[in-house]
């Protein structure tokens, strides 16, 4: 797996350098080292999780990804925006 920086919930940026998986290819475990100098979090991916612990039942739940609507930065004075929008920007990524 290629490194990777990730948000933090805006407090960190950490660079993510390897994931475990478990046979079935879900997540197991993430190594991960903080970059506390990057703080351009508009340019990292968005994590969170939900934890499964003996204290506390795991919640089931689907992960949706959305990309965005339209796929310009910056729409110019004569651009037609309906060429750069998005009809496909829902993905679930899986269900717990």
């Amino acid at each position: 797996m290629k490194t990777k920086q990730k948000d933090f919930w805006h407090i960190l940026t950490l660079m993510v350098m390897t994931l475990g998986f478990r046979e079935n290819g879900k997540i197991i475990s993430v190594d991960a080292d903080p970059n506390l100098s990057n703080k351009d979090f508009k340019k990292t991916l968005k994590l969170t999780w939900l934890a499964e612990t003996e204290k506390v039942p795991f919640i089931p739940c689907i992960c949706v990804y959305f990309d965005h609507i339209i796929s310009k930065p910056v729409l110019g004075k004569d651009d037609d925006f309906k060429k750069y929008i998005g009809h496909n920007t829902r993905s679930i990524l899986f269900k717990s």
